[in-house]
């Protein structure tokens, strides 16, 4: 070092030295000098007058400046530390003089790796005392951060850059609550950095982020974060005309699957908890933007601008997602790149062995998130739908893509659910069936009847109580009226939800009757008297008579006090030419008929004659045509007609139907031999 480096240095020495003997009015104006030393034009200035007074020249050593505004840098960082020794609040004065505006100059102007990790560890003690004066400059200091250091290979850079985020966010996080112009500073700082996150060393990505969402809370900001790297996979992926399984996996762009990885592994550095909350959230604001993006009355959007003189969107977070930024291929690409993305996190290792080592107050936990997370995803698959049958009609591309979505969403339902053991399974489904939402109660519903039908042994005996208590919510939505509801989501909601509550009762009668009959006689009471209705449509009475046929053979003699309701049902079903008109009350009626012919053969005697009848005629009439379930259905009730109901009642009633219908078959046959002749 030279003669005017030794000049630089004492100044500093000695300003340093005499810094905590000034008085507390003058050293304000000493700290603001110290910051101005920072600059290329300060430091130019000081140097010159130096180099004049030694007589040297300048130019002949342009490295010089480098090093005197890092020890400026470097006297800053002491005399700022001892501040924050002190714990006095910073006075009125040195919030005047202190100047971060220059503080971020010298961080953008300068090319040298070690004066920008001296500027951004003063930056960071700088937060701690003046926040409000940080705020200002955040995004300035962060986006240098993600445009040259997060590149930086080395363990130095990397300490910087967790101490500047541990030092900043917290305070400017406090600052933007008392600034009333602050506004949410979070999401533009997890913007930067996840912009940035492809340039990061691979091995730096996770412990980074990490450190960052800890920082900010991993609560509230993970699924932000989550939106973000699915926006990266969709817009800066290999985006292709074809919306396939392999979206979030991008074959065209091979860091894409190392972003997956990273989302998930980034992922399972949090709680389980924080897993499921952010999981939901993100298919909340997915279904938020679905929304706002088919607005009713909305022209189909191609990029920004489109909508210009349109409403603005009420929910929209441009920092977040900015809709007009996207054209409708890359948010359609978005969606459904979100989904893939929790529906993988659910499927992975790591997740699933958290889900194993839950204790008991984690799987309480775990279970109401579970359920919101179900929740949330029948939402968006209605809204979906919805859009479907509407306003997506004419357009062919968006329709694709969103039955794309659709697709995987029912992929990420079944994942939800084969993710729960039978205990919280029944837990969650008895939440979601005490929903506002029709639909949502109807898909908790279909839920418990898929495990029923596909996986019966999925249930222990163990879980006999559980199941017995949903027999009573199933019951209440199988006798809700057909009256429109202002949180009903689509027309005829109602209905539809009471037949998949028949088709539930009918499984469960199926697994539990024959074990506990007292629980289900009065479920039979209840499907009898719902039979009984009239003004029923014909799907509804159609799965009543199932119900019915599921519950007699299970209850055998327990269904006897109920036989005559029943069979009154049946004949009803048979007789009245308009409801036998539809095929799927008549197989429903032939299938309750052949229920008791197997079950009640003993005690069906006074029903025989006219049972009798309807089987002969159903099957005379059904004769020589190609093989169906009724055909299947009559012969079965036929054979245990003439195998397990008493001989004696059986020929009995024979002879008097033989001789009904002998004349009538007689009377038709000449009726059409005379209009043959004529």
């Amino acid at each position: 070092m030279n003669s005017s480096s030794i000049g630089i240095c004492i100044i500093i020495v000695v300003t340093r030295q005499l810094f905590s003997a000034l008085d507390t009015e003058v050293q304000p104006r000493l700290l603001a000098l110290l910051v101005d030393l920072c600059t290329d034009t300060k430091l130019s200035a000081v140097s010159s007058r130096v180099h004049k007074q030694l007589g040297e020249d300048e130019s002949a050593v342009p490295e010089q400046k480098t090093v005197r505004q890092q020890l400026a840098l470097t006297c800053l960082q002491q005399t700022c530390e001892r501040l924050r020794d002190a714990a006095e609040p910073p006075d009125e004065q040195l919030q005047t003089r202190f100047s971060v505006d220059t503080l971020v100059q010298c961080v953008r102007s300068s090319d040298s790796p070690q004066t920008h990790q001296l500027a951004l560890i003063v930056l960071g003690m700088a937060a701690t005392m003046l926040p409000e004066m940080v705020l200002h400059n955040i995004m300035a200091i962060f986006t240098f951060m993600g445009s040259s250091m997060l590149r930086q290979d080395n363990e130095y850079s990397f300490r910087v850059i967790e101490k500047t985020v541990e030092s900043v966010i917290p305070a400017l996080v406090q600052a933007s609550g008392l600034v009333a112009a602050g506004g949410e500073v979070v999401v533009p700082v997890l913007r930067v950095f996840v912009d940035a996150v492809r340039d990061v060393p691979r091995h730096r990505r996770l412990p980074l982020f990490a450190h960052l969402l800890r920082t900010v809370g991993e609560q509230s900001h993970l699924w932000a974060c989550l939106v973000m790297l699915s926006d990266q996979l969709a817009t800066r992926g290999d985006v292709k005309d074809k919306m396939a399984e392999d979206t979030v996996t991008v074959t065209g762009d091979r860091s894409a699957s190392l972003l997956v990885e990273f989302a998930i592994s980034l992922c399972s550095e949090f709680s389980l908890d924080v897993q499921l909350v952010s999981c939901s959230r993100l298919l909340e604001h997915t279904e938020t933007l679905m929304g706002q993006r088919h607005e009713v009355g909305d022209a189909p959007r191609k990029g920004r601008g489109a909508r210009a003189g349109a409403a603005p969107a009420v929910a929209a977070d441009p920092a977040l997602f900015d809709l007009d930024a996207h054209t409708d291929k890359q948010f359609y690409k978005y969606c459904h790149t979100a989904v893939s993305l929790i529906a993988q996190l659910l499927a992975s290792e790591a997740f699933v062995a958290q889900s194993a080592a839950l204790d008991a107050a984690g799987a309480a936990a775990a279970q109401a998130q579970h359920q919101l997370l179900l929740e949330r995803s029948v939402r968006l698959i209605t809204a979906c739908t919805r859009l479907c049958q509407t306003q997506l009609r004419g357009r062919p591309d968006a329709l694709r893509h969103v039955r794309a979505i659709l697709h995987r969403l029912y992929a990420l339902l079944d994942k939800i659910n084969s993710l729960l053991p039978a205990a919280m399974f029944l837990s969650v489904v008895s939440g979601l069936l005490g929903s506002r939402l029709t639909v949502v109660r109807r898909r908790a519903m279909e839920l418990l009847a898929s495990r029923l039908q596909l996986q019966a042994d999925y249930f222990s005996e163990a879980d006999s109580d559980a199941l017995l208590l949903l027999t009573g919510e199933l019951v209440t939505a199988a006798q809700a009226g057909a009256e429109n509801d202002a949180e009903e989501e689509e027309e005829g909601g109602s209905a539809l939800n009471r037949q998949t509550a028949l088709f539930a009762l009918k499984l469960l009668s199926r697994l539990l009757a024959a074990r506990h009959p007292a629980h289900f006689v009065p479920v039979l009471r209840v499907v009898c008297d719902l039979a009984g209705d009239a003004s029923l449509p014909p799907p509804l009475f159609a799965s009543c008579l199932l119900c019915l046929a599921e519950l007699c053979a299970s209850l055998r003699a327990h269904a006897i006090g109920r036989l005559p309701a029943t069979a009154a049902a049946l004949l009803a079903a048979l007789e009245d030419e308009e409801r036998r008109s539809h095929e799927l009350v008549l197989v429903s009626a032939v299938t309750l008929a052949q229920k008791l012919v197997e079950s009640l053969a003993h005690f069906i005697s006074p029903y025989l004659p006219a049972l009798l009848r309807h089987v002969c005629r159903l099957s005379a009439e059904r004769a020589g045509g190609a093989s169906s379930p009724l055909q299947h259905r009559l012969r079965q009730t036929r054979h245990h007609l003439a195998t397990a109901v008493p001989l004696n009642a059986v020929l009995a009633e024979l002879q008097p139907l033989f001789l009904r219908c002998v004349p009538t078959a007689r009377a038709d046959g000449a009726a059409g031999g005379e209009r043959a002749c004529g």
